[in-house]
């Protein structure tokens, strides 16, 4: 079981991690654009959402103690995945209505760009760590 949670653990955060450095880029080269405060905060926000969304999923896949039984893994993955698109969806709804700025001109541009280049950095990572973790479990 402890080797079980420690994997977890590691695919936890090999999906956080490197979306926190996508983030981190992705503010950088708006930065470097010299693009508004706004268009910062967008950015900001773009990649914070696709972060909490995989955060929730990562949590009830890997973290959450009860999902470990073989009897739950199934539920689970479909809570992850159910949780993960209500959570992008209603922090874009809210965004897009109470942001007007966010929904149109380079503002959502960037807001959507961060989202999709923080989501994908994520996807990547996990898809390499988790190729690496089978790797491991086969050598056994």
């Amino acid at each position: 079981m402890a080797e079980s949670s420690s994997q977890g653990r590691r695919l936890f955060l090999a999906l956080l991690v490197p979306q926190g450095l996508a983030l981190i880029a992705a503010l950088g080269v708006v930065a470097l654009i010299g693009a508004a405060t706004e268009a910062m905060a967008a950015a900001l926000w773009g990649g914070s959402i696709s972060i909490l969304a995989n955060a929730w999923a990562g949590f009830q896949l890997w973290l959450h103690p009860a999902n470990r039984s073989p009897a739950r893994q199934a539920s689970a993955s479909m809570r992850a995945e159910a949780g993960k698109v209500a959570i992008v969806l209603l922090l874009f709804g809210v965004t897009f209505s109470k942001w007007p700025a966010a929904g149109s001109g380079s503002t959502g541009i960037i807001l959507v760009l961060v989202f999709f280049w923080t989501y994908l950095a994520g996807l990547l990572a996990l898809h390499r760590a988790s190729r690496d973790a089978g790797k491991e479990y086969s050598q056994l």
